[in-house]
């Protein structure tokens, strides 16, 4: 290999950048102080700590392989070229639609299922059609399909069988994402659909989504505030408290927020979301 970039922070990431043998090797060494060792052999990005703290993970992966490549001073948006998705052959899926992405590995990050039945009601009492959005794992499957039957109103469930390019399909189409902090978020930005991120215990400044119109939505900062007061293994244990937190009425309020501000977005057009009273 020319060139080798360590990405993780961690220090099994340099030893495999290291076996690996390029002739270049780059690892950020500003939140974590490096050994004489590696700074011997790392061309290294060091930023003031605070700065670090706050950097989008995009925007420090960009800065990272800069070190040696010739990239320019702009980091760009993610990007899912449109003619590289897939239509999705499951169940009809109509205009004008949002897509749903409740689930996750991560227990903590997970919302209440209560709340998206409602929210998912709402919002197809006012013409949307909702597609819930699953992984291949079990669990992600059978909340979707939960979903699917409760919320009704013609809402499909990808069930676990749409790929990566095809669910890239149905974001290019929809008129917004709703979803927890995951992969499938990450691949909204990346589609350019305007999304509402519902954030519990992951740091947002690192996480949030990258250079597309979207809503942060996450639990009231006195309850984040009680959970910095625990130890770490509190923290874990709990984290999950966070996420519950998140209401309701925020995550509808973000989704009006992102529906009237993309009124003129060129994919399929549908009414607005007004929020109850």
């Amino acid at each position: 290999f020319d060139c080798a970039f360590e990405l993780g922070d961690s220090s099994r990431g340099r030893w495999l950048a290291w076996l690996s043998g390029a002739r270049q090797l780059a690892t950020d060494g500003s939140l974590r102080p490096l050994s004489q060792w590696w700074r011997r052999r790392f061309t290294l990005l060091e930023m003031p700590v605070a700065e670090r703290k706050q950097c989008h993970r995009a925007r420090k992966d960009f800065l990272v392989t800069s070190r040696l490549l010739s990239l320019g001073d702009e980091v760009p948006p993610l990007s899912f070229a449109r003619e590289r998705t897939e239509d999705w052959g499951g169940a009809a899926v109509r205009p004008p639609l949002i897509v749903f992405h409740p689930g996750t590995r991560w227990l903590r990050k997970r919302w209440p299922v209560a709340h998206w039945v409602e929210l998912g009601r709402r919002l197809a009492a006012r013409g949307y059609q909702i597609v819930v959005s699953a992984g291949p794992d079990e669990d992600e499957i059978a909340l979707a399909q939960h979903l699917e039957s409760i919320i009704g109103a013609g809402t499909v469930s990808t069930a676990g069988r749409a790929d990566w390019r095809q669910l890239a399909g149905l974001l290019h189409r929809a008129r917004l994402f709703v979803g927890v902090d995951t992969a499938a978020m990450h691949l909204a930005a990346a589609c350019q659909c305007p999304t509402v991120a519902i954030f519990g215990p992951s740091q947002a400044a690192y996480w949030h989504p990258w250079r597309v119109p979207h809503a942060l939505v996450g639990p009231p900062g006195a309850v984040v505030a009680q959970m910095r007061a625990l130890t770490l293994e509190e923290q874990e244990r709990q984290g999950g408290l966070l996420t519950e937190q998140v209401t309701l009425a925020d995550v509808e309020a973000g989704c009006e927020q992102m529906l009237a501000n993309m009124s003129a977005r060129s994919a399929d057009q549908g009414p607005g979301l007004h929020a109850s009273t």
